[in-house]
């Protein structure tokens, strides 16, 4: 049995999260630990870390994980934006190791205008340096599926499957199922049935077994 929740905000610092969550009848949450949508972020203060843990027990918050910032994009061929794009990234997983997040979702990005196995070959060698840079962490790395625009990777099963696959350490490297980018990908998700035969495709290709959460 899942369960349910939804993305809340940490406005006044992340140790409010699990109230708000808790607030509106949620058993998971999602937050971002840092502004979605700016390159710099402040350290997280030892009060606001052990605020949170003590929130998640006492608003009794079953799941947590986050996403990570927008800007970031592993596959792009511009090396400098890459090597900024995997400093943020690392900085996102340290952050969940400190809040005792389990789970960090991220977009595959763009591969710009350099071919789609390109891209894919620089993200894979981008998740690599990062997973490398962390060789005894805990926190997972969530493909999220993508609706696949322009050069955006992501969206067909086969090639997240061929990028988890070329990771050199794939236990640590799991999927986010956004059913909105997978419907606009073309995926049928209608009725019970197709959604069935959509999932069916899914573990196939990837496996449910890696699969850790939907976004709606």
């Amino acid at each position: 049995m899942g369960l349910l929740g939804c993305h809340v905000s940490v406005q006044g610092g992340v140790s409010n999260a699990p109230e708000r969550g808790a607030g509106i009848g949620c058993e998971a949450i999602q937050i971002f630990t840092r502004n979605q949508r700016q390159w710099a972020s402040r350290p997280l203060a030892p009060e606001q870390i052990d605020g949170f843990k003590a929130a998640l027990q006492k608003f009794h918050i079953q799941a947590v994980m986050t996403h990570s910032i927008y800007l970031i994009n592993l596959a792009s061929p511009d090396a400098a934006l890459r090597k900024k794009s995997e400093a943020a990234f690392l900085d996102e997983v340290d952050r969940c190791e400190a809040l005792g997040i389990p789970y960090l979702v991220f977009h595959p990005g763009s591969c710009r205008e350099a071919p789609k196995q390109t891209g894919i070959k620089t993200l894979v060698e981008s998740l690599q340096h990062v997973l490398t840079a962390r060789p005894t962490g805990h926190v997972a790395l969530l493909i999220e599926n993508t609706a696949g625009a322009g050069s955006i990777l992501g969206s067909r099963f086969e090639e997240i499957a061929e990028i988890r696959d070329r990771v050199a350490e794939p236990t640590r490297v799991k999927i986010c199922f956004d059913t909105a980018h997978a419907f606009a990908a073309g995926y049928d998700l209608r009725t019970a049935d197709v959604f069935a035969e959509t999932l069916d495709q899914f573990n196939s290709q990837i496996g449910l077994e890696h699969l850790k959460a939907f976004h709606q």
